[in-house]
């Protein structure tokens, strides 16, 4: 679980869409894609996202898209 005020950082294949191998769910991301679901999640903050190089040999064609996401503190109550 992520506490309020934690950081997370997520990466996604570059592209949309997603796909199920090998029983496994695959999402694909854009920066504007990921930035609409993160829209839809009151409880994170996005930090910052970008856009990288695949670093494997023979995959440099291949990009991913990486995000930070803070966790908001929690709502006091009765205040």
């Amino acid at each position: 679980a992520l506490r309020p005020g934690g950081v997370m950082f997520m990466s996604f294949k570059w592209g949309e869409g997603g796909k199920v191998r090998d029983g496994r769910f695959f999402a694909s991301h854009t920066v504007d894609t990921l930035a609409n679901v993160l829209s839809g999640q009151a409880s994170l903050c996005p930090l910052r996202s970008w856009r990288t190089t695949d670093r494997r040999p023979g995959r440099e064609s291949e990009f991913w898209v990486n995000t930070l996401v803070q966790r908001r503190p929690a709502q006091r109550t009765g205040e």
